[in-house]
């Protein structure tokens, strides 16, 4: 897939009408220690019900295209590899083709959570 123009993908953040920078919920002592013991955490209410609503419509669409690019990559890897299908599909790195999933990826709200768990001053 190529890259959408930097026009079209400014007009779909600003269709986004987010405030991705505002504060998200503070993790509590249980939420870090299921990270440290589990590896993952479930957060809840990081984003208002408003917030998902206005990133499900652009974000459905780019896992649409980015599914079609990894059936065409996992079509040629089987034929590289003797017709060995893979049990699951990749996709790789969607945030940088695509600026809404780049603006919700790299997010201040998400990089502080990623800060609360990994216990980093910074996170970008």
């Amino acid at each position: 897939l190529r890259p959408a123009s930097r026009p079209a993908a400014a007009a779909v953040v600003a269709q986004l009408n987010l405030d991705l920078a505002a504060p998200g919920p503070a993790l509590d002592v249980g939420a870090l220690l299921d990270f440290k013991r589990n590896g993952h955490v479930c957060t809840r209410a990081l984003f208002a019900a408003p917030e998902i609503d206005a990133m499900r419509a652009p974000l459905a669409a780019i896992s649409a295209g980015e599914a079609v690019a990894a059936e065409s990559h996992a079509a040629a890897m089987n034929d590289l590899h003797g017709g060995l299908r893979a049990p699951f599909l990749q996709t790789f790195n969607p945030h940088r083709r695509h600026q809404a999933a780049r603006a919700v990826a790299t997010c201040p709200r998400l990089a502080a959570v990623a800060r609360q768990l990994l216990g980093a001053g910074q996170a970008r």
